[in-house]
């Protein structure tokens, strides 16, 4: 589930683009660098965990008052929680690596700094299940390269070395999988099932032609 940018009170954006280049087939995992314990409390009760949310917007507002962005950078956020957040959302064109990649590509931001934290199962599973819903909805294509922010040559070492560890496993649980030999010989026999359905009313149409045929050889 992901929580749209009305739920966490977010700002609206000075000026949005859309991607020139749609679907992308490139994401960029980043992290806040912002310390995030695990906390699920969640106060005011609209499923996000507080202290995620109100880490999320800080970054809106450092972006936009501090950097004089004109949003938050980030395409969505997700949180130690499992949470995924809308930043600037689908099809629109972010600006969190600060190169031209950024018009082809989306970004998912970790809240937490991943120098110093480990990224927990949710977190790993939500970025998962992004890309794979991203995949089927049309906004990612299949297959997609999954890069930190780092592996652009800009100094940075995000996403931290502990998320950084986890893409391998990221670009793995997203890749296609070929069919095992059992899955194929499943569906040989499921063709075959419906093979066999489809005989039984081809012979009755044959033998009500072959009865039409002798009718019409008796008639006089």
């Amino acid at each position: 589930m992901i929580f749209w940018r009305k739920v966490w009170d977010a700002r609206a954006a000075k000026r949005a683009y859309a991607l020139p280049v749609y679907p992308v087939s490139t994401i960029f995992v980043h992290h806040g660098a912002t310390m995030a314990p695990l906390n699920l409390e969640d106060a005011d009760g609209d499923g996000i965990p507080d202290n995620e949310e109100a880490i999320w917007r800080s970054y809106q507002r450092y972006h936009m008052d501090t950097r004089g962005w004109s949003d938050i950078a980030y395409n969505f956020g997700v949180g130690q929680s499992g949470t995924i957040l809308a930043g600037r959302g689908w099809k629109k064109q972010g600006g969190a690596t600060g190169s031209p990649e950024d018009r082809k590509s989306l970004s998912i931001c970790a809240i937490g700094n991943f120098e110093k934290q480990q990224p927990t199962d949710e977190m790993v599973d939500a970025i998962v299940g992004w890309i794979k819903k991203g995949i089927k909805n049309g906004h990612i294509t299949p297959n997609p390269i999954i890069k930190g922010h780092k592996d652009k040559p800009y100094g940075t070492s995000c996403p931290g070395q502990n998320l950084y560890a986890k893409l391998p496993a990221i670009r793995e649980a997203v890749a296609p999988k070929e069919p095992t030999e059992e899955a194929v010989l499943a569906q040989i026999k499921g063709l075959r099932s419906k093979i066999k359905v489809l005989r039984a009313p081809i012979k009755v149409l044959k033998a009500r032609i072959a009865s039409l045929y002798e009718q019409i050889n008796d008639t006089p």
